[in-house]
């Protein structure tokens, strides 16, 4: 996968890792700001995950666990404590 990253971008593998990284930080940032404007009303968790670009609720959930060092649960249930 790097040497086809490599063939076709400018970037290395750590550039790409970078980069594909601050897209996922991204991606949280957005979730997390739709949430608290009340998005989960009315989306699921499957709905906002591919409205922000992920493919499956699986991807969504590894990628939040990975930026935000706890799961998406648990992050909700901070969310319902904290009211």
């Amino acid at each position: 996968l790097i040497a086809l990253i490599g063939t076709y971008t400018s970037m290395g593998s750590a550039d790409f890792s970078g980069a594909y990284r601050v897209q996922k930080t991204n991606k949280n940032k957005l979730i997390k700001d739709l949430i608290a404007q009340g998005a989960l009303n009315d989306y699921s968790v499957d709905g906002l995950s591919q409205l922000i670009g992920y493919q499956s609720r699986t991807s969504f959930y590894s990628a939040f666990k990975e930026v935000e060092g706890m799961s998406f649960s648990e992050y909700r249930d901070t969310l319902s404590s904290s009211h």
